[in-house]
């Protein structure tokens, strides 16, 4: 009899076993119905019919009896779910990235338009102000009347600098392709007028003439502005040429490089043929007009001023320059003092001027 019950006891516990559902299937119905199992399943809906695959596999490997594949093929599932989880997370990482990047390309791309009107509107208002400038200097000034001996003597080195200054003015608007005949004219007249030492000085007229070559180099400049007000070419050539330690400079006539007179004849041979060579590859490259100023008091090397002109500008246009006008403009136009005793080493000077369409 008792072993009769212990045989009934074992068959109700084998039944009770054979019929209880694992776990593992329990399990993987809850992760299914998660709303997070169904975000991730539309970020990446090929791992999550993957997943459910493998569900299907382990409840179909259970009905036929078969638990120890059940158990296997749950396990594989709930990996595969976890598997769709930080994939899905990734691809929603990715997604969120490129839409910051492209937020950030809009961004930069209106930086760049709002950079380029600035640039626009900043050449704009240079200009007016240099056309006010030009206006200033225009105004008609009254005819100086017959001063004393010393007046009209400083009067006449002001005209001189004054009628140079027109000169490199007008020398810049021709060769961008201003018309200045007329004005030349007019400086020849000046010329001959402070060489003879009449009185009273035109320093009017000298006054004058330097506001109109400077209104023909400004507008000379004005098509190539309206053109492209935001070019940037002479801030580009301005950056080379101090990347090539030339310590350029700016004014209204472009861009400007330095050579000093200092030091003996053997050095300052020693310092042109230096300049001239890490001038070369930047002149090749320029499509512009240059000019070449002289400024000294004397001959050097049995060659006068003009000729010392020439000479560099034969040499720059050997070395690659497309079009470079020479010009002497003597002691016209010191940088000190004549009377200082270091005068002569920063007065005495040639200057390479790249006549630049814009400023």
């Amino acid at each position: 009899m008792r072993t009769l019950g212990l045989v009934l006891a074992l068959a109700l516990v084998g039944c009770a076993t054979s019929t209880a559902r694992p776990s593992i299937l329990v399990q993987l119905e809850e992760i299914h119905g998660l709303p997070a199992t169904t975000q991730s399943g539309a970020a990446v809906p090929q791992l999550l019919a993957r997943a459910e695959q493998l569900q299907a596999d382990a409840e179909a490997a259970w009905k036929r009896g078969e638990s120890v594949q059940a158990q296997a093929l749950g396990e594989r599932s709930r990996a595969a779910y976890a598997a769709l989880r930080e994939v899905a997370r990734a691809v929603k990482a990715e997604q969120r990235l490129a839409a910051v990047q492209a937020e950030l390309s809009t961004l930069e791309g209106r930086s760049t338009a709002l950079k380029a009107r600035q640039q626009s509107v900043d050449a704009e208002l240079a200009e007016l102000e240099r056309l006010l400038a030009v206006e200033r200097d225009a105004e008609v000034l009254a005819p100086a009347s017959a001063a004393s001996p010393e007046r009209e003597a400083a009067r006449r080195d002001a005209a001189r600098r004054i009628t140079a200054q027109a000169r490199l003015y007008c020398a810049a608007a021709q060769l961008l392709g201003g018309k200045t005949d007329s004005l030349d004219t007019e400086l020849e007249s000046l010329d001959t007028s402070l060489a003879k030492q009449l009185v009273p000085t035109r320093i009017d007229a000298a006054w004058k003439a330097r506001a109109s070559c400077l209104e023909a180099l400004t507008m000379a400049r004005r098509p190539q502005l309206a053109d492209h007000p935001a070019t940037g070419e002479s801030d580009a050539l301005m950056a080379t040429l101090s990347h090539a330690h030339l310590g350029p400079s700016r004014d209204e006539r472009g861009v400007v490089v330095t050579l000093t007179s200092s030091g003996n004849a053997a050095s300052r041979a020693a310092k042109r043929s230096a300049l001239l060579e890490a001038l070369s590859p930047i002149v090749k490259s320029y499509a512009g007009a240059m000019l070449v100023v002289t400024h000294r008091a004397r001959s050097e090397a049995g060659k006068t001023d003009q000729e010392q002109a020439q000479a560099l500008a034969k040499e720059l246009l050997l070395r690659g320059a497309k079009q470079v006008t020479p010009l002497a403009v003597g002691a016209r136009l010191p940088l000190l003092p004549p009377e200082r005793p270091e005068s002569a080493a920063a007065n005495e000077r040639t200057e390479i001027v790249f006549v630049t369409p814009t400023l």
